[in-house]
């Protein structure tokens, strides 16, 4: 995430919108990719394959993150984004423990590739139809 955080002082953000986007797949790819079984390989290879999961995952977050919050800094008036901020973290702030919860309940019966599959092509048939709907708002840099 540090990393990722120094990537964005030298590259600039021109459409927020298509990089939430895009950050929303990028991740649902990972989530899918985080799904391959890897018990045949070695150790080394396991821990690096999901080194670099993890690290663009990292990346991700950092890019998504920062996107949406300059987005709202330009969409949302200046008098309500104390407002909006809080909202938005309280909402985050509960589904963490209930991800937890749920992704818990989840390991304990299912194999994890089949977890993080499932949860990626789920995620793909969410953020996939939402992409092709918002096509035209991400391309044209329309805010409304």
């Amino acid at each position: 995430m540090l990393g990722g955080g120094v990537l964005l002082v030298f590259l600039k953000i021109k459409n927020q919108l298509k990089a939430i986007y895009t950050s929303m797949l990028a991740f649902t790819i990972v989530l899918v990719l985080f799904g391959i079984p890897l018990q045949s390989f070695g150790v080394f290879i396991t821990i690096g394959y999901i080194s670099i999961l993890v690290l663009c995952f990292g990346l991700i977050i950092v890019f998504s993150n920062t996107a949406m919050i300059t987005y709202l800094q330009d969409a949302v008036p200046t008098n309500q984004q104390g407002g909006v901020y809080s909202i938005i973290n309280g909402i985050s702030q509960l589904f963490v423990p209930l991800g937890a919860l749920g992704y818990g309940l989840l390991f304990d019966k299912f194999n994890y590739t089949f977890v993080f599959s499932i949860s990626g092509i789920s995620a793909l048939f969410i953020v996939v139809p939402l992409l092709l709907r918002s096509k035209n708002i991400v391309l044209k840099g329309d805010k409304s």
